[in-house]
């Protein structure tokens, strides 16, 4: 099992995710963005709170891996992408509970809200810049579109990187699913086009 590293610190995060303060921030994040509705941040929000800020579930997944004898923290880059409130995220936390440092590039979209979680996490070594420079990193994670994530591959030849291009989802269905699980799958397919209808009702 990987001991978590800074779990008291990530857990505090979660009360500032619950703060008057991150309402605020959420309220400016929709006026920069406006696919970001205040639906879709507190969606993004609660996902954060209830499946990654709780110490049982990060030690329970932690529990599914080990690190290697030699393992070093090295400083990890992350380009982000802006499609879903704070979708960067889960990358983030990957990097820090086992102890590296981050530099992050957020998305031009998601830049407000990811600068709250920095913030919002003062024990950590975590930069944040408009650009990565590829002599100042050991590693590279970045999301994004497939020609996004092709240029990128370009720019940090020679980096170990896990780069995400354009992904789609498939649903196989048995025929036995229950009334719960049809209800969950239908709203995960339609919360993107609500989002979208709700934003063009804004504009």
């Amino acid at each position: 099992m990987i001991k978590p590293h800074g779990i008291e610190s990530l857990l505090k995060l979660k009360n500032a995710l619950l703060s008057p303060d991150f309402h605020k921030v959420s309220a400016i994040a929709f006026e920069q963005n406006p696919w970001f509705t205040p639906e879709m941040i507190q969606r993004a929000t609660n996902a954060i709170a209830t499946q990654f800020l709780d110490e049982k579930a990060i030690r329970n997944w932690l529990n599914h891996y080990t690190l290697p004898p030699d393992f070093q923290p090295r400083r990890v880059g992350i380009i982000a992408a802006g499609n879903i409130p704070l979708v960067c995220f889960a990358d983030l936390i990957a990097a820090l509970v086992v102890g590296h440092s981050v530099t992050i590039k957020p998305s031009s979209k998601d830049q407000v809200l990811v600068e709250f979680i920095v913030a919002n996490l003062p024990e950590f070594d975590i930069d944040i810049v408009e650009k990565i420079d590829r002599f100042d990193i050991d590693l590279l994670i970045a999301t994004g579109s497939t020609n996004t994530t092709d240029s990128i591959s370009q720019q940090y030849k020679g980096i170990r990187s896990l780069t995400r291009g354009t992904r789609y989802s498939v649903a196989k269905l048995s025929g036995d699913e229950t009334t719960q699980q049809l209800y969950a799958l239908s709203d995960d397919i339609f919360l993107y086009k609500i989002g979208r209808a709700s934003c063009r009702e804004r504009v």
